[in-house]
């Protein structure tokens, strides 16, 4: 009797062991699905960009570029949201967050970054489309969201790169870093959303001149803050009017 009911003993710590590991697994799966996928690739010169990526089957690709001294996880509640409809990719910036190893194998911040460096980022967001594709998603029909220099960024990627439909940018500028949007905007022949505030006075003076360049490519929300970049989330009614707008482009 005795060993009958060790038996059970051992019998009952075991199942309690595996419902405990089976919980441990659902609790990983459930936070790897909420707060997405950490990522790495090389870009075509060799930067080492890290990222962060949010799956959704059959659904359009959507990139996130963040301000100047930032990183990626000023997006991370947005990106969940977005997450809802599209496939996200939210990248540290070249110099920024972990995207600091150059081809040297150089630590290389932004600090240190020349007029030419700023402008190679459009090569990181070459290589977050890149990702897109080598994860069998359908990148002809891109979106690009970036705030402050990332939104010149992001616009000088999309004017070399007709696979970019649409962009938002959050408190552009017309030369940030040496990073510069008026002929980029000139070439870029999808859509674009604008948005800044108005007490941020150089980038909602900016703004309207992108505007007025874009024509009616453009939609312009100028509000009454000094919010800059990913401030802007989160305020006002942007995050609504940016998903209809998606939607809409």
């Amino acid at each position: 009797m005795l060993f009958i009911a060790i038996l059970v003993l051992l019998s009952g710590c075991i199942q309690s062991q595996t419902q405990e590991n089976g919980q441990r697994a659902v609790d990983q799966t459930k936070n790897q699905t909420a707060y997405g996928e950490q990522i790495s690739f090389e870009t075509d010169d060799r930067f080492l960009i890290f990222g962060t990526y949010y799956p959704k089957e059959n659904a359009r690709p959507v990139i996130l570029l963040h301000m100047l001294s930032r990183d990626r996880h000023t997006y991370d509640e947005f990106a969940k949201i977005l997450n809802e409809k599209y496939a996200v990719l939210s990248i540290d910036l070249r110099g920024h967050g972990q995207s600091i190893t150059s081809n040297s194998l150089r630590k290389t911040r932004w600090e240190e970054f020349s007029d030419d460096d700023f402008r190679d980022m459009v090569k990181d967001v070459k290589g977050a489309k890149e990702f897109f594709i080598s994860r069998g998603v359908d990148a002809n029909n891109l979106a690009v969201i970036g705030a402050s220099i990332g939104a010149n960024t992001a616009l000088n990627y999309a004017s070399e790169d007709d696979d970019v439909k649409a962009v938002v940018l959050l408190s552009p500028g017309l030369d940030y870093g040496g990073v510069k949007t008026e002929e980029a905007m000139k070439k870029y022949r999808g859509k674009a959303l604008i948005m800044a505030g108005e007490r941020d006075t150089e980038s909602a003076r900016d703004s309207r001149k992108l505007k007025e360049v874009a024509g009616d490519r453009a939609e312009l929300k100028i509000y009454s803050g000094d919010e800059h970049g990913t401030e802007l989330l989160f305020r006002y009614d942007t995050i609504e009017i940016i998903l209809k707008w998606l939607q809409e482009n």
